[in-house]
C-alpha cells in the first residue's frame, strides 16, 4: 500500500517537473528567437550576463505591451 502511494507521488512529481521544464523551454524559445545573443554561449562576467538577460526580458515585455496597446 505504501509503495503504491510513494510511486504515485513520484509519478506526479515527475510530471510536474516535465511540465515546468516544457514551460521554461518554450519561454526561452520565444525570448531567443528575436535576439541572436541567445543562439550562442554567452561568455563574460556573470553580473554582465545577468544584466544582458534582464535587459532583453524587459525589452521583450515592452515590445509585447506596446504591440498590444497599438494593435496589429
Amino acid at each position: 500500500m505504501k509503495c503504491r502511494r510513494r510511486r504515485q507521488q513520484l509519478t506526479t512529481g515527475l510530471a510536474s517537473l516535465r511540465k515546468a521544464r516544457s514551460v521554461v523551454e518554450n519561454a526561452f524559445g520565444i525570448l531567443a528567437s528575436p535576439w541572436w545573443i541567445y543562439n550562442h554561449r554567452i561568455e563574460g562576467d556573470p553580473a554582465t550576463v545577468d544584466k544582458i538577460i534582464k535587459a532583453t526580458v524587459c525589452h521583450h515585455n515592452y515590445l509585447k505591451k506596446s504591440e498590444t496597446c497599438n494593435g496589429p
